[in-house]
């Protein structure tokens, strides 16, 4: 009788810890995917200001198509609308609200895909666009999502080459090349200035002329 209500025991505690391990598995089923935020970052210039005059009115004209992103996108994954961002040049947008997976995610100009990104797994990222340097219309934009979460400290910067050639960056007296697409985090000087220039390599090898000081 001992051996039998032993196994009986045995038989209950099996059940219930495969009770307890179907209800654990289906807890962490329904448990809820962190959520992160994506905000957009479109870096250019914009077109020369156009005006006309109509019965003695300045009007401002509209910008060439292609010369300005599009105002207003819509952000969807699989079909399923995520949320609208207002884009300006220079100007952050506000946040779009995802899940922590990676995904694809398209941004549409109303009904009319515009431009895919590939956000990577967890954490808050931005996604800077440019226009492409060749047809220089945002009709062909380029793109590279980077972390943007409280790794970010404050007296840092972040420096990315959105130049279809290298750069060498210079910084106070540090001196370093960033590949086109590739970023970097470097400290600066809190209590007084940091130097700062850019130079690219000339196309015939003959050394590097600066852009920016």
């Amino acid at each position: 009788m001992m051996r039998r209500n032993s196994e009986t025991g045995w038989s209950l505690l099996v059940v219930l810890l495969s009770l307890g391990l179907a209800a654990a598995v289906t807890a962490q089923e329904r448990e809820p995917v962190p959520k992160r935020r994506l905000r957009i970052l479109a870096v250019g210039d914009a077109p020369p200001f156009r005006q006309e005059i109509r019965d003695g009115v300045r009007h401002e004209l509209e910008a060439p198509k292609g010369s300005i992103p599009p105002r207003e996108l819509v952000a969807s994954t699989e079909g399923v609308e995520q949320g609208r961002l207002r884009v300006g040049l220079k100007r952050v947008s506000p946040p779009v609200v995802l899940t922590g997976e990676p995904q694809q995610l398209v941004l549409s100009e109303e009904t009319k895909a515009w431009h895919r990104l590939n956000v990577p797994e967890g954490g808050d990222q931005l996604a800077v666009l440019w226009r492409d340097p060749k047809e220089r219309k945002w009709s062909k934009t380029r793109s590279l999502v980077v972390k943007d979460g409280p790794e970010f400290q404050p007296g840092q910067v972040r420096i990315l080459n959105v130049a279809p050639v290298a750069v060498t960056i210079a910084l106070g007296k540090e001196r370093f090349v960033l590949k086109p697409g590739a970023s970097s985090y470097r400290k600066l000087g809190v209590t007084e200035g940091t130097r700062f220039g850019i130079a690219y390599a000339l196309p015939d090898g003959k050394g590097w002329k600066k852009f920016y000081s």
